[in-house]
């Protein structure tokens, strides 16, 4: 959850381990909306130990100007 962004057009960097970055451009963010974006991320196919075993991974962001 992220606040107080300032109107504007965002980049916007997902990523965890094990999992490929995902970078999504001209994320648009008005004022006094919500934005969300559902953000499915990719097995990157390391070996690890404990790897997840969820290939892809969920990730919800919501974008609140408050």
């Amino acid at each position: 959850l992220l606040e107080n962004l300032s109107p504007g057009k965002y980049t916007v960097v997902s990523q965890f381990i094990a999992y490929e970055k995902l970078k999504i451009e001209n994320v648009e963010i008005k004022a006094g909306q919500t934005t969300v974006l559902d953000i499915k991320l990719s097995d990157d196919n390391l070996t690890l130990i404990n790897k997840p075993k969820n290939k892809n991974k969920s990730n919800k962001i919501t974008l609140i100007d408050v």
